[in-house]
């Protein structure tokens, strides 16, 4: 083509004697027309200008002499595959222009080395060729096989590659797919030097591929995987990941070519490259986009959004960033497209969210909702685009100074997090008018936006719920909810452009896609037939899609568009409703839940997707671990331990969930350990992938580590206990307890955990430093232990033995402390007051459990909830009772309808249905108190408390946990800070008398067993229960200066099975009593009066008789004192002037022993019984009679007993 231009431009220069001339020399022509002969000749001044510039060599004699001797020495397989090129391209021409036999010129035969030996080229015919029909077709496939064998005897591997890359493209032009995946796949095992490389290519690094294929390679094969993947192999959802992941791994290659890009796929969340960056080129020096065939840039554009948006769908969002980082540079430098850019920054925002990478999701979400860092495409520099060029503005004027840091440690609702918040929720996309955003980039956009404000959402557990704000503070509920509305508008918007029966494939894909996101909302807030409506809308309009035939052209965009409604979006879709009866096997049943499951599974198998057979596999897990089926659990685990998938984000979550579910039910320390090594090594493969091995703030599946943790704590304090128990070396044990110190401090710094795990491992670190303070006492390790203890109260509002195991860890140090202290400071005395609080509130905890279960039987609970409550009741509540709207919106033709509690709902059932949740918990292992994808179980149950001790006529602070006293606020905080509502809560819960943690009527006795799940040093092998009690004669209070001298606390070890018995005792002896009080009253009644049936051992009332005969006590009776005596070592004369005294065996005094003996017993009132009790203590003056000694002999029975009630 030059020399045919020199040709013509000699010929023109021909035709200007005298204004031109020739220089010999330089072999060129200059123009040296001035502007006045031009202007006689009526030539324009700007030709005239352009004219004088010209200044070009017409050396066209050398260059034929040049070309002939360029292609005389090329090589004979260069002009082979040069004509296969130049045959295939005339194909196309004759394909594209429809041409017939007529028009086109039949196949000629090669002859190397003599295709240029005789045109002059100066003619056009010597130019240009005329196009090839579609009969030609098996002619350029035959001359390319020809041609890749004539390359592979020669030993031209790159050439051989490049050669079957398009005999493969030109097979499937045809129709021809094996003969296509036949010929890419040996392209392949060319390139990589290895055979079925497809299959074989994981263990090979980036630089292993960078070695075997170098740069040309590594591009070449990243597009020949693509090819496969989304082009073969695509009805398979597995291997089309894997191809994917190949060409990923051959893109990342590119980067290790040039020093300064990073090796951790981490990193590349930050790292850019081109104009306006660090980095100015990939690769310097090198121009990816110099040679078409060896990768023109429309292939290369087309094959990286593909693998991007592919590894972003399936949950491979770390392994993507590279391919994201390499398609923003290609398409913004190399490409300068504008559109391209932008899904680059979409699919990056999509891939930061997934892992938890916020401020860096939100910084890049704000770049393109301001459409700011846009190229301006050369074509366009100094014109108007669409009659606006202020949104092309260049890269270097990119500026995020105003883009707020949103920090994951800290709380969802904290000053920063919150203008992160507003700043997401405002930033939105302009009109879909504006360059350069279309209506399916609009479309792509907002969903990306929809998943950002989804993800802030996520990081707190608990259920999003409107809540107005207090001193301009949002709650962490309300904050959620904030977050989830927006991003519920946007995506109900987006979800009605499908509505249209002559919809495009864009618009139903928008749709899908919102109604899988809207159902992940409707988890969030627990609302399981509202997700399960959603999901059936959604498969719905898939299956319009599988049937919509669209006869016209339709576009790339409509074509990804098409290829994105597969069998993946149907799984999602099934999964989400899987979910959605998951929420609702509480009141409706598993069978239909493991129906779906059924059904999915199958379908799963039809689209080959491992990670969804899985993630089903572990939900019929726990449908059968729900029913209590051991066997089938292990089965499973066994199965799906040697079909993990590790690499995958997903699939590793699924396997360590799996193992999870049996480890929380292993019964053995041999069971249980090796599979939370199992889990701790997936663990760690996950963070070194993610992060290297560095360390990073951010913490891979923070609920599942949390959980480990928990559970290797629980083994490892049973084996400290033994070592404790057997007096092992103190060393050893210190070592021990400072490890587990360390773990479960680090793993509370992590903000993904919610509240109930939280406390969980707050008593774990509590009892650990515990026994590190009995081993090494400092007031510093003190203070920072009950500090701990009382966050573990305050953290868990329901799970009342938590509590009260804390507040009876609570009182073992500070009775301790008192003991060991022989003083009378003030120290000690507040010690002593914070042992006795914490004693009297532990035996509150047990009220407040009676007291829940009791309001079933007040009759303010049978009344119907009002109106005005109703509106504040948790929406997953109101639906799940109403089983009429839940049934309707289970039929897979239903219509989507808000949430209503039903007609007529009583407090009663409320109640029941809080029980109901209560009982879940216990029931499903871990996924109550580790939620992977929704709030879980103990997010509803603590809603619920908050609603009930707000809004429910019969609910009591008896119902609530007791609050922190100050007593132990003094020993952490001060009595100054102490007295502040900032600092510490008012004891609101009262016992039965009305008397709170810090006062107690006269004659109070509390007495509370405690069998720590870390041994004591104070206990022995023998005797491992600790009993605390808490004593006063007289009527006191906690600030009285007179509490010292009236009120006794401490603790005694004593044998577990020794109480047990004694308490089987007092059970026997005041049932005994009351079938005989009862006896004694039919026959004094004629027998008119029935028997009553025993009441079951409760609490007692400290309500005296109505008419109090004294009672003998008989050998039943007598054998108890022996043994209460024998057990606490009374005094001995005091315990035998106790059977002469009228109210010590009276019922009411066997229903507080049976009471006081139990283990959940509760604070009575009994001065006598008081004065007994506490005679091991030696100190209690033996009582003055002012009665003569009873004549009755001990052994008789009392003839008439009276009955009292029992309790409240």
């Amino acid at each position: 083509l030059i020399i045919y231009s020199k040709r013509k431009l000699a010929d023109r220069v021909a035709e200007y004697n005298e204004p031109w001339h020739t220089e010999t020399s330089s072999v060129s022509v200059r123009s040296t027309v001035t502007p006045v002969q031009a202007a006689g000749e009526n030539v324009s001044p700007q030709i005239v200008e352009a004219l004088r510039l010209v200044s070009v060599p017409l050396d066209h004699e050398t260059d034929m002499e040049s070309l002939k001797k360029v292609l005389s020495l090329r090589s004979h397989t260069a002009q082979s595959l040069q004509y296969c090129r130049q045959l295939l391209l005339c194909y196309l021409a004759g394909y594209g222009k429809g041409c017939n036999k007529a028009s086109t010129s039949p196949v000629s035969s090669f002859h190397p080395g003599t295709a240029a030996a005789n045109k002059l080229y100066d003619k056009p015919g010597d130019l240009f060729v005329s196009p090839l029909s579609s009969t030609s077709h098996g002619a350029i496939i035959s001359t390319y096989e020809k041609t890749i064998e004539m390359l592979q005897v020669k030993g031209k591997s790159d050439l051989v590659v490049q050669a079957m890359h398009e005999l493969g493209n030109v097979l499937f032009h045809s129709g021809n797919t094996k003969g296509a995946f036949k010929w890419w796949c040996d392209a392949l095992d060319t390139l990589l030097h290895t055979s079925n490389a497809v299959q074989n290519w994981h263990s090979l690094t980036t630089e292993n591929m960078l070695n075997k294929c170098q740069i040309w390679g590594c591009l070449l094969g990243a597009c020949i995987a693509s090819n496969i993947s989304q082009y073969v192999v695509n009805h398979s959802i597995d291997d089309r990941v894997d191809s994917c992941l190949m060409s990923a791994q051959m893109f990342k290659a590119l980067f290790c070519a040039s020093l300064p890009h990073p090796n951790s796929d981490y990193e590349y969340a930050t790292h850019e490259i081109g104009e306006g960056f660090n980095i100015p080129a990939l690769i310097p020096g090198v121009d990816l986009l110099s040679d078409q065939f060896r990768c023109s840039a429309s292939i290369l554009v087309a094959c990286l959004h593909y693998v991007a948006e592919t590894l972003v769908r399936h949950q491979y969002a770390l392994q993507a960033l590279p391919v994201l980082t390499l398609y923003h540079y290609v398409a913004m430098s190399l490409c300068i497209d504008t559109k391209h850019l932008l899904l680059a920054r979409v699919l990056k925002v999509q891939a930061l969210c997934q892992l938890s990478m916020l401020s860096e999701a939100l910084k890049l979400w704000s770049v393109i909702s301001q459409n700011e860092a846009l190229p301006i495409p050369p074509a366009c520099h100094g014109n108007t685009i669409s009659g606006k060029t202020e949104n092309y503005i260049p890269v270097t004027a990119l500026s995020l100074a105003n883009v707020p840091v949103f920090d994951n440690m800290q709380p969802l609702n904290s000053f920063s997090n919150l203008k992160a918040v507003e700043h997401a929720i405002k930033s939105k996309l302009p009109p879909v008018t504006d360059a350069p955003f279309t209506s399916n980039l609009s479309a792509l956009a907002q969903l990306a936006h929809a998943t950002l404000l989804l993800s802030l959402a996520n990081v707190t557990s608990v259920i999003p719920t409107y809540e107005p704000s207090e001193n301009n503070q949002d709650s962490l509920a309300h904050t959620k909810y904030r977050l989830c509305n927006s991003a519920e508008v946007m995506l109900t918007q987006l979800s009605k452009s499908a509505d249209k029966d002559d919809s495009h494939y864009c618009e139903i894909e928008a749709a899908v896609a919102s109604y899988t996101l809207l159902c992940r909302i409707s988890l969030q807030k627990q609302l399981g037939p509202i997700t399960i409506a959603l999901s059936n809308l959604g498969l719905t309009l898939l299956q319009r899609a599988y049937k919509l035939d669209r006869q016209e052209v339709i576009s790339y965009d409509e074509l990804s568009s098409k290829r994105r409604l597969d069998g993946f979006a149907w799984l999602q879709l099934k999964c989400c409703m899987i979910e959605g009866f998951s929420l609702m096997t509480t009141l409706y049943g598993a069978n239909d839940c493991k129906q779906i499951c059924a059904d999915t599974l199958e379908e799963a198998h039809v689209f080959n997707s491992s990670e969804t057979k899985s993630w089903l596999t572990l939900k019929d897990l726990v449908l059968e671990l729900n029913n209590e089926n051991a066997a089938a659990v292990e089965r499973a685990v066994k199965d799906g331990l040697g079909k993990m998938v590790v690499p995958s984000c997903l699939g590793a979550r699924v396997s360590m969930a799996a193992i999870l579910y049996t480890a929380t039910r292993a019964t053995a320390e041999s069971e249980a350990l090796p599979r939370l090594r199992m889990i701790k090594e997936l663990l760690k493969y996950q963070h070194e992938v993610y992060y290297g091995n560095k360390d990073n703030i951010h913490t891979y599946m923070s609920p599942v580590s949390a959980l480990v943790v928990v559970l290797e704590t629980d083994w490892k304090l049973k084996s400290i206990s033994a070592q404790i128990s057997g007096s092992r070396d103190s060393d050893e044990i210190i070592g021990q307890l400072t490890e587990l110190e360390s773990t479960l401090s680090s793993t509370l710094e992590n903000s993904g955990i919610n509240s109930a795990m939280r406390s969980e491992l707050l008593i774990r670190l509590g009892v650990v430093m515990r026994s590190l303070w009995e081993h090494s006492p400092t007031p510093e390790r003190l203070v920072a232990l009950i500090n701990i203890l009382c966050d573990c109260v305050t953290s868990t509002n329901y799970n009342v033995s938590l509590a009260r195991e804390a507040y009876l860890e609570i009182a073992l140090v500070t009775s301790q402390q008192t003991l060991t202290s022989a003083d009378s400071s003030k120290q000690v005395n507040l010690e002593r007051r914070a042992a006795w609080s914490a004693i009297r509130t532990a035996a509150l905890c047990n009220i407040t459990s009676d007291s829940i279960k009791c309001l079933e039987q007040n009759p303010t609970s049978q009344n119907v909830v009002s109106g005005k409550e109703l509106k504040k009741l948790p929406q997953f509540a109101g639906l799940e009772l109403n089983r009429e709207l839940a049934s309707k919106l289970l039929n897979p033709n239903a219509k989507m309808s808000h949430p209503v509690p039903p007609v007529n709902l009583s407090w009663v059932k409320l109640l029941s249905y809080l029980e109901t949740l209560k009982r879940d918990i216990t029931t499903q292992g871990f996924s109550g108190y580790c939620p992977l994808t929704s709030p879980g179980l103990t997010s509803r149950v603590s809603q619920l408390h908050r609603y009930f001790s707000t809004n429910m006529p019969g609910w009591t602070n008896q119902c609530n946990i007791p609050a922190i006293s100050r007593n132990i606020s003094y020993l952490t905080v001060g009595r100054k800070q102490s007295t502040s509502p900032a600092s510490s809560r008012e004891s609101s819960c009262h016992s039965t008398d009305s008397q709170t943690a810090d006062t107690a009527a006269e004659g109070g006795i509390v007495l509370q067993w405690f069998k720590p799940r870390l041994a004591s040093k104070v206990q022995v092998s023998s005797s491992n229960l600790i009993m605390f009690y808490a004593f006063n004669l007289k009527a006191i209070k906690t600030s009285s200066p007179m509490f010292s001298s009236n009120s006794y606390t401490g603790f005694e070890v004593l044998s577990e099975q020794k109480v047990k018995s004694l308490h089987v005792q007092c059970e026997h002896a005041y049932t005994r009593a009351l079938i005989e009080d009862e006896m004694s009253k039919k026959q004094d009644n004629g027998g008119r009066t029935s028997v009553v049936a025993p009441t079951p051992a409760s609490r007692a009332s400290t309500k005296t008789s109505a008419s109090p005969e004294p009672y003998r006590t008989n050998e039943i009776e007598q054998s108890l004192m022996d043994a209460i005596q024998s057990l606490l070592g009374l005094d001995n004369v005091l315990s035998k002037e106790a059977a002469e005294l009228h109210e010590t065996m009276s019922n009411t005094s066997l229903a507080v022993l049976e009471n006081i003996f139990s283990q959940l017993s509760v604070p009575q009132y009994n001065v006598e019984l008081c004065r007994w009790l506490m005679s091991f203590k030696k100190v209690i003056p033996r009582p003055v009679s002012e009665k003569p000694p009873s004549s009755r002999p001990p052994t008789v029975a009392a003839s008439t007993p009276t009955s009292t009630p029992r309790g409240k």
